[in-house]
């Protein structure tokens, strides 16, 4: 039998495994937590300071022990969760979101944990296990030992960024617009200086300038990256990519050409349905594939090979091939070219100054090896939009710096007509669903979402528009309130805004949710901080300078789209 200190942890873990599926899990989980039962079991017989020393000793042994027991009791409420199909931000909510939460194990002490660093990917993704302490009383009672299995001096998570992977079965919408932190299925998508984006990005067409995407980048037709841009993850494009001193960290898949301007870096394989062409200082990281030709300019770099069906030129002088170069056509190397592996091609042209380390010309195939062709990108379709109908003939209007529904007299979930106001009003939402004909907030309006009862959904037949230096708040119990970016980045999972117009967000705004409009969404300009998703089914523009944009699919897009 458990000891009882247990049987709280063990009613958790019971009530979140479903029934019949992971008997296994809970005799994992609980593994971990019966040692504790037996620290301390036999003392002998000693002096008063000896047997303090001793107690002493088996209470720091209980509180690593409970950090412990703190760690398999994650790990088994996630298996529990994700043998039960739920969503990432469904575990995270459960377990706390993000937040601090302590556990009692009776005499023997405690452990706390803090689960963070969220990073979604549909209805998966992975977390960090930031803090873990085991805590144990000492003989007079007092919780005053304490072992860190994360987050401190003991000990410090190296999970890295990729974290705690979690994915749970059945349909997690791998194939669905919520997969993206923006996502503009029908039209160019135009993001600004200096913004950066935390998520993965759809578009019809991409122009993207001083900006920073910590994802992958799919477009349907061509990916402009100007100036100083970033893409931490992949770029598949179905027209042509053109870098201009930017940076794509992993594979560029191009149906078009790849155009690489000077002090660019490809940090992954290149695949092109057409030629591939650079300036100078251009660096390739990975393997070069061009269906077509390949010229490089002055002091590019190859640290790996060169495939194409046409000619390679390096024109420029002084490029570095670390691997080999394959052509169909002729390789032709100029002043100061060196190609430390081999050169196969139908001619190879080797001038002073430059050198190979072996070459050799032929029309087989092989030894000439023909480039890979690049795939085809990911198709995704546009959100459906919810149909329905609203006849209400009743207004909601909001006086400048009006408060009548402030925190605790929230407007009630139903249907209205038209939600207007002036400056500086406040407004709160609690979870329900929401019908309006039109949203227009004015100038500073502080917008609070109580999530504490559930999703808040909010449809509007017509415009939302939403004045400059806004602002929104965030409850998750009731009573205490946060700014949006100091409660945990899983609740916006609970906030859906869906417009079958155009969405506007003013200058310096905040927004929090997913919004998904039928027609266009922009944003003001300037100092944008979005916790959620941006989704249009129309055009989108004007994601402009030091916008703040991080993924999180709201619980409504995952289960509707």
């Amino acid at each position: 039998m458990a000891p009882s200190f247990l049987r709280p942890v063990i009613d958790r873990l019971r009530q979140a495994l479903p029934g019949g599926k992971s008997g296994s899990t809970m005799l994992w989980a609980i593994g971990a937590l019966v040692v504790l039962g037996v620290a301390g079991a036999t003392v002998a017989l000693m002096s008063p300071a000896a047997l303090q020393s001793k107690l002493e000793q088996e209470a720091g042994m209980r509180a690593y022990y409970n950090a412990n027991a703190g760690l398999n009791y994650i790990l088994g409420m996630q298996q529990a969760a994700q043998s039960s199909n739920l969503n990432l931000s469904g575990f995270i909510g459960n377990m706390g979101g993000g937040g601090v939460v302590i556990y009692n194990v009776g005499a023997l002490g405690s452990f706390s944990y803090q689960l963070g660093n969220f990073n979604y990917n549909g209805a998966g993704g992975d977390y960090q296990i930031t803090n873990l302490v085991g805590t144990a009383y000492d003989s007079s009672g007092r919780g005053v030992y304490g072992y860190v299995l994360y987050g401190g001096s003991k000990g410090s998570y190296t999970g890295g960024a990729n974290g705690v992977p979690y994915n749970p079965g059945g349909n997690t919408n791998t194939t669905s617009p919520a997969d993206y932190v923006i996502y503009s299925g029908n039209a160019a998508v135009t993001i600004g200086g200096a913004a950066k984006v935390v998520g993965d990005v759809y578009a019809k067409t991409l122009t993207v300038s001083q900006a920073e995407i910590d994802g992958n980048v799919i477009t349907v037709g061509d990916a402009n990256l100007g100036f100083a841009t970033t893409i931490k993850g992949s770029l598949c494009s179905g027209g042509d990519v053109t870098l201009d001193q930017s940076s794509v960290s992993s594979t560029i898949n191009a149906a078009g050409n790849v155009y690489l301007k000077y002090a660019s870096t490809a940090g992954g394989n290149v695949y092109s349905g057409g030629y591939v062409k650079t300036d100078g200082s251009v660096k390739f990281l990975g393997d070069v594939n061009a269906q077509q030709y390949i010229t490089t300019g002055w002091a590019a770099q190859l640290s790996k090979n060169a495939y194409a069906n046409g000619n390679i030129n390096f024109q420029g002088g002084s490029e570095q091939v670390a691997g080999s170069v394959y052509s169909g056509g002729t390789i032709a190397l100029s002043w100061g070219t060196t190609i430390v592996g081999q050169a196969i091609g139908k001619k190879v042209t080797v001038v002073g100054g430059s050198s190979v380390g072996s070459y050799t010309e032929t029309t087989s195939y092989p030894p000439n090896i023909k480039p890979t062709a690049p795939t085809t990108c990911r198709q995704d379709s546009n959100p459906p939009q919810k149909s329905f109908t609203n006849t209400s003939t009743k207004d909601v209007y909001l006086p400048w710096a009006d408060t009548t529904y402030g925190k605790n007299n929230p407007l009630q979930p139903g249907s209205y007509r038209n939600l207007t106001s002036g400056d500086s009003v406040t407004i709160t939402f609690k979870a329900g669903t929401y019908y309006f004909n039109s949203v227009s907030l004015g100038w500073a309006t502080t917008i609070n979402y109580d999530v504490s009862g559930g999703d808040i959904l909010i449809f509007v037949t017509n415009d939302i528009s939403i004045g400059g230096s806004s602002n929104m708040n965030v409850s998750t119990n009731g009573s205490t309130w946060s700014d949006m970016t100091g409660v945990a980045t899983s609740y916006a999972a609970k906030v859906y805004w869906e417009s079958h117009g155009n969405g506007t967000l003013g200058w310096g705004t905040n927004w929090f949710g997913t919004m998904f409009t039928a027609k266009t969404i922009n944003l003001g300009g300037a100092n944008n901080n979005v916790i959620g998703a941006l989704v249009t089914s129309g055009t989108m523009s004007n994601i402009d300078w030091s916008a703040n944009i991080v993924y999180v699919p709201a619980n409504y897009a995952l289960a509707n789209w």
